[in-house]
């Protein structure tokens, strides 16, 4: 008897870890900021597709940040940032320029290298935030490259945003030089 209620004690131990470590990871905020985002000419570059205000908030963790849609209204905490959205770090706004992002829906879709292709035939046009977004540095001409990085960034064999990846950011090495072993 006593046999059976240490095994059931220990299932139910067992149980509670598991759910406590899937509710509360103790790092899975680190290993989602894998981007380091640049701020140039009033546009923020390196926030990768399917990236979500909380990745946002804690790349910049000493700064304010305010997130807004296309159409002004605030984003939430879980809500995936597009092209064209407002981001404010301490009241200084940037509009969001994700990479392979070019209808603004946080996403690379299908519909976004079809975009890039029909405004490289002609049949379409880009804005100016969408034509950064498909890959075309402010100058220069859409071509068909730019549809094939999309169209590869969909399928997942190319990175749009490999020169915005950094090491997830990690408290123990803040610039203030203390680690939490100083005692």
């Amino acid at each position: 008897m006593k046999m059976s209620k240490l095994i059931s004690l220990a299932l139910v131990c067992a149980v509670l870890v598991a759910v406590a470590a899937s509710v509360c990871p103790s790092s899975v905020a680190a290993k989602e900021l894998t981007f380091l985002p640049e701020t140039r000419d009033g546009k923020i570059y390196g926030i990768p597709a399917s990236t979500t205000y909380d990745s946002v908030d804690l790349a910049y963790y000493n700064a304010v940040v305010d997130i807004f849609d296309r159409d002004g209204n605030a984003v939430s905490d879980t809500e995936k940032i597009g092209t064209g959205y407002t981001v404010k770090l301490n009241s200084i706004a940037y509009s969001a320029v994700v990479m392979g992002d070019v209808d603004g829906d946080g996403e690379i879709k299908t519909f976004d290298y079809v975009a890039v292709k029909r405004a490289y035939l002609g049949t379409a046009k880009l804005g100016v935030l969408e034509t950064e977004a498909a890959g075309v540095k402010p100058g220069k001409e859409l071509g068909v490259i730019n549809y094939i990085m999309i169209k590869r960034a969909y399928f997942g064999t190319y990175d749009m945003n490999k020169d915005y990846a950094c090491d997830p950011y990690d408290p123990s090495q803040d610039e203030s030089g203390w680690t939490p072993g100083w005692v």
